[in-house]
């Protein structure tokens, strides 16, 4: 074999090598993030549910509210006369205080 085609082998070995090793450490790495991410997933399940739960109860809240200013902004009868009925205008020449002129 000639020199060169020992030395091809050799760096081809040592590049296998070094992709193997490279794809080893991906993989752990991997594996130790999807991990982390599983575990920050289990504790913040409580605090989604939780929120969850706040939505609902919020958005019945304001459905109620909505309904309420929609009930105050329609017209309402009125339950009295109106001011003009209770006191008819005086003309001028008559005084609201007979003594006074």
């Amino acid at each position: 074999m000639s020199t060169f085609a020992i030395l091809s082998l050799a760096l081809l070995v040592v590049i296998v090598g070094v992709v193997a090793v490279v794809a080893r450490q991906l993989w752990r790495t991997l594996r130790h993030t999807m991990d982390v991410l599983r575990t920050a997933g289990q504790r913040l399940q409580p605090l989604a549910d939780e929120l969850q739960a706040e939505l609902a109860v919020t958005t019945v809240e304001t459905e109620a509210l909505r309904t309420g200013v929609e009930r105050l902004r329609q017209p309402r009868p009125r339950r009295h006369r109106s001011l003009a009925e209770l006191r008819p205008r005086q003309s001028k020449r008559t005084s609201r205080w007979p003594g006074r002129r």
